[in-house]
């Protein structure tokens, strides 16, 4: 019985080690279901505000996509959003107040884009703050400049891409640890650190948050998005690096330990059983 025990204590350590390496994930979108694209693997539903459009993903196991077209704020509507041309999704937040601050200071923004027409211009990724007023400049953009792209704003700091991006398919990863250290990865690669910012500051979240929006100046590009994850916590190089490319499913925590915890159980009642 012995060579059970062990054998159940190491299927135990591994099954719990990946729910760890997981723990952090609390949201996740994976648009592979045309007729209802918003649906959540992980987390609540995206909320759209537009239109979108089912589209083909990146290749392999990456069947789906989502196609967000450039959105335009009716100036003379506001406060109320009136969508124009496009659309932009609303992603819920569960996190909660972490970092030090009374808002969500340390995320991971994990997003597999492309932009069909290239890069040219600014194209907004996300709008951190969604109760500031919508027609505000977005938080975070990718820029063509020069031989390559670069990645941030103004004043919470770029960094350069490898490259022009061009029309491919990419995995841009923002990790967010406010007034500690603030990176983005694209493809695994690490990109450089954005200025550390504040505790509660541009970087940091309220609550639920905008992503391909940009509400002041309309400086958008045709977005598709094939995956989608938000998690708790400031993932680092490793971990991004486990996450892989494009393309790559994001890897869900299976409910088993309970399960494994009761065979551990049965293991050690065999044992002692049999020592009597």
């Amino acid at each position: 019985m012995k060579w059970f025990l062990v054998s159940v204590c190491m299927l135990m350590v591994g099954v719990l080690g990946v729910s760890q390496a997981n723990a952090q994930l609390v949201g996740l979108w994976e648009f592979e279901d045309a007729g209802n694209l918003t649906a959540a693997t992980v987390g609540s539903d995206l909320v759209l505000t537009g239109s979108e459009a089912a589209v083909a993903g990146s290749g392999g196991p990456d069947t789906g996509a989502s196609a967000l077209d450039i959105f335009t704020i009716d100036e003379s509507q506001l406060p109320n959003i009136v969508p124009t041309g496009g659309g932009f999704y609303t992603v819920p937040n569960p996190i909660g107040a972490n970092g030090g601050g009374s808002r969500t200071n340390a995320f991971t923004l994990l997003m597999d884009i492309k932009f069909p027409g290239g890069v040219t211009g600014f194209s907004a990724l996300a709008e951190f703050d969604a109760d500031r007023d919508p027609a505000s400049d977005s938080d975070y953009f990718l820029d063509e400049d020069g031989p390559n792209d670069r990645i941030g704003v103004g004043n919470q700091g770029y960094v350069q891409t490898v490259g022009n991006l061009g029309s491919d398919w990419h995995r841009v990863v923002l990790s967010v640890e406010n007034n500690v250290k603030r990176t983005t990865y694209i493809d695994t690669v690490d990109l450089g650190d954005h200025d550390l910012g504040a505790i509660d500051g541009r970087w940091s979240l309220a609550g639920d948050f905008q992503v391909f929006l940009d509400g002041d100046l309309g400086e958008e590009l045709l977005t598709h998005v094939s995956n989608l994850a938000l998690f708790n916590g400031a993932l680092d190089a490793s971990q991004v690096a486990a996450l892989g490319g494009v393309g790559r499913q994001i890897p869900i925590p299976e409910p088993s330990t309970i399960a494994l915890l009761t065979l551990f159980g049965l293991g050690l009642t065999a044992t002692r059983k049999r020592r009597r």
